[in-house]
């Protein structure tokens, strides 16, 4: 079967695109994968400050309580959804 292509449209090499499931070469993990980021993000959220203590740190107490509130707007400190 001999499809025409408008002109400016290369045919490419090869056929048509496997389905889904098809393209991988190896079987998934998903142990290994929730296991390594479980570790990275421990890891990270156990080595730094907050960002709220490095503000208050760098900028003092009430500079950085300013910028805070100014920054969070009228939804709150929790980001509450609720009216």
């Amino acid at each position: 079967m001999t499809v025409s292509l408008p002109p400016g449209i290369v045919a490419g090499r090869g056929g048509p695109i496997p389905r889904v499931g098809q393209m991988s070469v190896l079987k998934p993990q998903p142990q290994r994968g929730a296991g390594l980021l479980l570790v990275n993000c421990a890891a990270v959220c156990d080595e730094r400050p907050t960002a709220y203590s490095r503000l208050e740190q760098v900028l003092g107490g009430d500079l950085a309580r300013m910028l805070v509130v100014a920054l969070v707007g009228p939804q709150g400190r929790r980001g509450s959804s609720s009216p």
